[in-house]
């Protein structure tokens, strides 16, 4: 008898035209092992910085997955924890906030999970840039 596979699932957010986050799309895992999302959800309950550095550290190594981001020659920038840091921290909050709203749906819908989030599928190959200037 074959043994059952897991398949796990990741996710793109996709960020609404009226936000300044406009066309940015962020490709993360949606099924995480339970004792991860339990060490996010400890860690968004923590306040101070050390909390917020802990949260924002964990989710761009174990969850983020890829994303559109360029800079301002258009260069391909890789979706690394330094390069997450780099990013404004409304931002951050906003990438994260969407992907725990995501994580906590009991299972998303095939077209759709919210009305800025999709499963994944072959996406654009377009890089956002994401500069003073978006802000």
């Amino acid at each position: 008898m074959a043994g059952f596979t897991l398949q796990r699932r990741e996710i793109v957010i996709k960020f609404a035209d009226d936000t300044t986050l406009s066309g940015f799309e962020v490709t993360a895992k949606l099924d995480i092992p339970l004792s991860l999302f339990l060490e996010f959800q400890a860690l968004g309950n923590e306040t101070g910085p050390e909390g917020v550095r802990a949260a924002c550290t964990l989710f761009s190594k174990e969850i983020l997955l890829d994303w559109n981001l360029a800079d301002d020659n258009g260069v391909r920038i890789e979706p690394t924890v330094e390069a997450f840091f780099e990013l404004p921290q409304q931002d951050c909050t906003t990438i994260i906030q969407e992907w725990s709203s995501a994580v906590q749906e009991p299972d998303p819908l095939p077209s759709t999970t919210s009305n800025n989030l999709s499963p994944l599928e072959k996406g654009s190959d377009e890089l956002m840039v994401l500069s003073p200037a978006s802000h």
